[in-house]
């Protein structure tokens, strides 16, 4: 039975859906499942309710979302006198049972994140043997003959866990005599810093920004060092340092840097390096400063210097950046002379089998200076979070890791929600553990991966050069590629496999470690990445692996915020909307809302929230009851956007001397993204497993056919992924990259490799292509030349202000287009024809489907025009039916007289050179005449007052009351902020019952021509003038919520927050606008449509018109369609606006402040609000204060009625 499950989950999301256009269809107008949003559903703190848990899922399920991911980050505050249901409790787990029987009478999909907290794999259960661990070593310098035995002192370890890995002794250099030393600020007896057995350490008092500390050492006459040695107390420190050279104390030069920030630092000695070649002077100044980290690794105790030393032994820089210990994975080329001599592995003791297990060392050495190391593995103490119930992070590079984890929590919830048949996901969210490089068996896997024995180099895994710098470079490289490789294999991908054995699918968010983000994404089922309401990205990764390998779905958690001006329960569903148009584009296509937070008390509002994190989207949230249409957007999208796979041409080496860097950013090769095509990433790793080469093409797994290959900016491959290469170029691909300079890894024999090098890039290294086999080489790093070589067509040619994705399959090619100004665009498309399959617009806003009302065929693509209101998206949809007739080509032009918007001064507007703030040329009555058109900032609009050099447009105006003021760089776009809200009439083309026909919202006239040959040409005189609406509306607000109650007269539309009554000024819920008005007998005809436009909003609004339904408006425009709701005569219009909590949280805090983390008497009492009304709100969470600015909020419009002629192209 568990197999045929799991075996219909992994069909249904390992390949893209396969359906009718007939079906594709129906789905679109009626989504399924597992098309639909989903949503993490974080629980907070400990007071669990089974109310709470009901009326959460049933929200859940009443707004669209088809699922649930249970993650406890239970340690956002904590409500007193209430039960605590700690995890694992008995309570705990019969609330988690109660939740997924609720789950299954509610049709809803359940999904656990694999361990309490966010990140990442842990918990009390896991023993240190079992937990992550990294490479601690001691050392102890020796000079000459030494008595037996040699105590060798143990390493710094964590949790009492330490196990010897090898005792090494390397070659050493002269000790430089004892300096002289001082400090700034002055410490008691600065001398002994030059003893690592001082007692007396030197406070840095550098733990804030601007602070500042000194060490000077001097020598009795001029010494060579290549290296510092810093010694500090205490764990997880973080410093800026600069090394400097003297030889008079007065005149000094810089010699080297320190960067210090290490989340698994336990008082390990630090290598400031001066480079490969030793620095001879007599003074060395080091100059400590402050370093800024996140607030969560920041130091726990004073930055204390125990001790600073000089010696002439080579070093490696920065080697935390190097060894897979932090979170970094990438080739780190050597500083200064990389053939510098150091010591060889040939010259390296193993002296492992003379050390006791007490650490006696039984060696009296040979009379020469050596360096012992010892070195072995501790813990990395890193613990799951953020929770109560934290323990131990399960090893990552052993299978034994998530073995001793997965009983202790997924096995407990498999048997209390799986038992109930709707347990479908675990997770690995975001990894923000930190870094491992070491386990038991590691030093085999090494062997067996990289061909050489890592025995003798680990002292380079600890900040000693062997052999060169080069090479050290190379070693570590192989180091960390290791470390990926069982990261990948031992944790993601075993992950996986346990999900799959217990009938569950995988989330995975494989990023943020030292590990190839695209490789360990590989096995997902949903590979999923991270995006931001401000802008950012967790990158590509996720989308290529899902398009790659066969995925369906590529996820995200989406709409994270922080503590910025989108966080504390300020979003809305336009906002939300306009951040998952660009991430859908981007290649997301499932949406997993970042939050809904568990509500336990369901007496007060908003309620528990997740700190400044994530969206604050619950049951709780004022438009809750709105945002069922924007998660109906949603679900329609996502039902288009998972169907066949993106048409990409590209495929592109995501990294391999850095791995991670090209997936991390937006987007990649941008003249092949404005020219209309599209990409994947690879790991090399798929070069190596998983692509096949037929009739000139790359095939992917998923079946998505690659016609170009690029190395993109890599030049540093290693030789299995140039052996990939020439066989591309054999079989007759075409590929582009940079001639390499060299391999990272030292396992590639580099003879070999430079005549690999030479046979494909050639000896001349021209930058022409050239021919290589069947195929042709591009010395370059962009793939545009190469594709248009080939003669393919862009998938989808477009404006650069129009963003767009792509996806096809047999059935169906799908165009998804979002316009990202705030302005109106009339775009000019381009895409392939699929074969005969003609146009339609699929509307994902209403599930609408009509024929696109003007292409043309040129080729093998279809090119259209469309019109775009402000950030509108909309699907273009090319299937099977029959061609009907349209237009071809078609004009408008608006009436002499056009009145444009109102409310417009422009105060100020200079075009000068950029960066100044005086002169420049007035170009005020220029843009009198523009407005409100959006423009390009150009001298062809302005003239070009300074030619050759860059400028910029100054323009300071207002729309109605809004005063805007802005700085627009040469070649920007501009729109006019304030007149988003008030779309301009046009004239655009429409089907009207099967034929092409034209609406006029203004007076004008329009031609063109037909596609059976027909020419046109219309015109509209007597439109009726706007009704205008501003005026004299009713308002009542929701009670019990501070506004005053009854009926308010609103003279004039205006914001709340302008209005001077408090509880209005900071009221946040609903309120209802009422108003009659009057439509003349001649307003309305059978061919005209009547739009009720209400201008601004904030945030959405329900209208009535007539007391008939005329819809839920919740982005620009707010417009309906009222045409058959209205008559001749008396009409009534009623508008339910609903703004955001923010305004009331700010007006509590200003009557009754509360502390961040308080819980008032009154809600322990069940009240909703506090008995003297002096505050209405709840939440353990704050993110403002009484000073804080409310956000505008109301009906503001202007809203006015107006007439559109509909007239058929006879």
């Amino acid at each position: 039975m568990m197999k045929g499950k799991i075996a219909a989950l992994l069909a249904l999301f390992a390949s893209a859906v396969a359906v009718s256009a007939d079906n594709l269809e129906k789905d679109f107008k009626n989504p399924p499942p597992d098309a639909r949003a989903e949503t993490w559903w974080h629980f907070t703190t400990n007071h669990i309710t089974k109310e709470g848990i009901t009326r959460d899922l049933e929200a859940i399920k009443n707004i669209g979302y088809s699922g649930a991911h249970i993650f406890i980050p239970n340690c956002y505050g904590k409500i007193p006198n209430v039960p605590d249901a700690q995890i694992m409790t008995p309570l705990w787990r019969e609330l988690m049972r109660h939740a997924g029987a609720e789950a299954k009478r509610l049709g809803l999909s359940i999904g656990v994140h694999n361990c309490p907290g966010w990140s990442s794999s842990g918990g009390p259960w896991i023993k240190p043997e079992d937990s992550m661990k990294f490479i601690v070593h001691s050392q102890k310098r020796i000079s000459g003959k030494q008595s037996a035995p040699i105590t060798l002192a143990p390493p710094p370890a964590n949790s009492g866990f330490y196990r010897d890995i090898a005792v090494l002794a390397i070659p050493a250099n002269k000790i430089p005599p004892t300096p002289k030393i001082s400090t700034v600020p002055e410490t008691a007896n600065p001398n002994a810093l030059s003893d690592e057995e001082n007692k007396n350490s030197f406070k840095l008092p550098i733990e804030n920004e601007g602070g500042k500390a000194s060490v000077l050492l001097e020598f009795p006459e001029s010494v060579e060092a290549r290296t510092a040695e810093l010694c500090f107390e205490g764990k997880r420190i973080h410093f800026e340092a600069d090394a400097y050279a003297s030889d008079d104390g007065k005149n000094f030069r810089k010699v080297g840097t320190l960067s210090y920030n290490h989340s698994n630092d336990i008082g390990i000695p630090k290598f400031l390096s001066f480079g490969p070649t030793a620095v001879k002077a007599k003074f060395f100044r080091f100059d400590f400063s402050y370093k800024k980290v996140a607030p969560w690794n920041k130091s726990k105790t004073p930055i204390n210097l125990k001790s600073i030393k000089l010696y002439n032994d080579s070093t490696i820089p920065n080697v935390q950046a190097a060894n897979s210990s932090e979170t970094t994975y990438a080739y780190n080329p050597p500083v200064g002379k990389a053939d510098a001599k150091a010591p060889a592995v040939s010259e390296i003791l193993d002296l492992t089998s003379k050390m006791s297990p007490d650490g006696k060392l039984n060696w009296t050495g040979d009379g020469k200076d050596w360096i012992i190391l010892r070195i072995g593995y501790t813990t990395t103490n890193r613990h799951n979070a953020p929770t109560t119930y934290s323990g131990l992070e399960c090893d990552k590079l052993s299978k034994r890791g998530l073995d001793a984890h997965w009983p202790h929590y997924m096995g407990v919830l498999e048997s209390d929600i799986g038992s109930q048949g709707v347990l479908k996901y675990s997770t690995i969210d975001s990894f923000e553990v930190g870094g491992q490089n070491w386990t038991e068996g590691f030093d085999a896997e090494f062997k067996k991966r990289r061909g050489y024995d890592i025995l003798k180099w680990l002292p380079a895994a600890i900040g000693y050069t062997v052999e060169s710098p080069a090479k050290s470079s190379r070693f570590l490289f192989d180091l960390q590629t290791t470390v990926a490789d069982l990261f990948a294999e031992n944790y993601f991908d075993y992950f996986t496999k346990l999900c799959h054995d217990r009938g569950m699918l995988s989330i995975l968010e494989s990023y943020g470690g030292g590990f190839d983000d695209i490789r360990c994404s590989r096995t997902a089922d949903i590979p999923t990445s991270e995006f931001w309401l401000s802008g950012g990205t967790t990158g590509r990764h996720a989308h290529s692996a899902s398009n790659f390998h066969g995925r369906r779905s590529a996820g995200a958690e989406s709409f994270t915020t922080g503590d910025g001006d989108d966080g504390y329960w300020r979003q809305h569903p336009r906002m939300l909307k306009d951040s998952g148009d660009i991430m859908w584009t981007e290649g997301t296509n499932a949406i997993i809302v970042h939050s809904y937070v568990h509500q336990p008390l369901v007496n007060v509002r908003p309620g528990l929230a997740l700190g400044p994190h994530g969206s604050h989207i619950n049951v709780n949230t004022t438009w809750w009851k709105d945002g069922k249409a924007w998660v109906d957007y949603l679900n329609r999208a996502q039902t288009l956007l998972q169907r066949g796979r993106v048409p990409s041409d590209v495929l592109i080496l995501a990294g391999e001397s850095l791995p991670n860097r090209r997936t991390r950013v937006t987007s990649y090769d941008w003249p092949v993204v404005y020219a209309g095509y599209y990409f994947d990433f690879c790991s090399p790793k798929d070069l190596l497993d998983s692509i096949k080469i037929s009739d000139g093409k790359i095939v992917a797994p998923s079946g998505v056919k690659y016609s170009v290959f690029s190395l993109a900016e890599e030049i540093r491959p290693t030789l299995n992924t140039l052996k990939a290469v020439k066989k591309m170029l054999d079989a007759g691909i075409a590929v582009c990259g940079m001639r390499p300079i060299g391999s990272p890894s030292l396992s590639d024999d580099d003879a070999e490799y430079a005549k690999l090098v030479n046979e494909i890039w050639g000896a001349d290294n021209s930058k022409n292509p050239r021919k290589v086999g069947k195929g042709t080489l591009y010395p370059e790093v962009s793939a545009l030349r190469a594709l248009t070589d080939l003669k393919i067509e862009p998938v989808i040619s477009a404006a650069k202000n129009f963003k767009c994705i792509a996806r096809v399959c047999d059935e169906a090619s799908i165009y998804f287009i979002v316009n990202t100004n705030m302005s109106n665009a009339n775009g000019e498309f381009s895409i392939r024809a699929n074969g005969d399959k003609t146009p339609e617009i699929w509307n994902p806003a209403t599930g609408e489907i009509k024929p696109l009302p003007q292409w043309r065929r040129d080729g093998q693509t279809i090119k259209f025009s469309l019109e775009f209101d402000p950030k509108e998206s909309e699907f273009i949809v090319l299937r099977d039916r029959a061609e009907q007739k349209h237009f071809e080509k078609f004009s408008a032009q608006k009436a002499e007289g056009y009145v444009k918007p109102e409310n417009i001064d422009i105060i100020e507007a200079k075009y000068r050179l950029r960066g100044t703030k005086e002169g420049g040329k007035d170009v005020k009555e220029i843009l009198e005449k523009v407005y409100p058109d959006g423009f390009s900032v150009s001298n062809r609009l302005f003239g070009d007052p300074y030619p050759n050099k860059f400028k910029e447009l100054y323009i300071k105006y207002k729309v109605g009351k809004r005063e805007t003021e802005e700085i627009v760089y040469e070649s920007e776009n501009h729109f006019w902020k304030g007149l988003e809200w008030m779309p301009p009439q046009s004239i655009y083309p429409t089907v009207l019952d099967g034929a092409p026909a034209m609406v006029f919202e203004i007076n004008g006239s329009a031609e063109g021509e037909l596609s059976d040959g027909a020419k046109f040409s219309t015109k509209v005189e007597n439109l009726p003038r706007p009704i205008k609406l501003s005026s004299d509306w009713s308002v009542e607000f929701a009670k019990d919520l501070g506004a005053p109650e009854g009926e308010i007269a609103f003279d004039k539309l205006v914001s709340w927050t302008e209005r001077p009554e408090f509880g209005i000024k900071y009221f946040s819920g609903t309120a209802k606008y009422s108003k009659s008005f009057d439509i003349p007998e001649d307003f309305i005809s059978k061919n005209r449509k009547v739009l009720l436009s209400l201008g601004e909003v904030r945030e959405t609004a329900r209208v009535k018109v007539n007391g008939k339904d005329a819809g839920i408006l919740w982005k620009i425009p707010y417009e309906a369609d009222i045409t058959n709701l209205v008559k001749p005569g008396k009409n009534t219009v009623e508008v339910e606006v609903t703004n955001l909590w923010y305004n009331r949280l700010v007006g509590d805090e200003i009557k009754s402040p509360l502390k961040a983390g308080e819980t008032p008497k009154w809600v322990l009492e069940g009240k909703s609000r506090a008995d003297d009304n002096s505050r209405y709100t709840f939440t353990l969470s704050k993110g403002w204060t009484a000073e804080s600015k409310p956000m505008p909020s109301g009906l503001i419009g202007p809203v006015e009625i107006r007439a559109a002629e509909v007239v058929k192209a006879d």
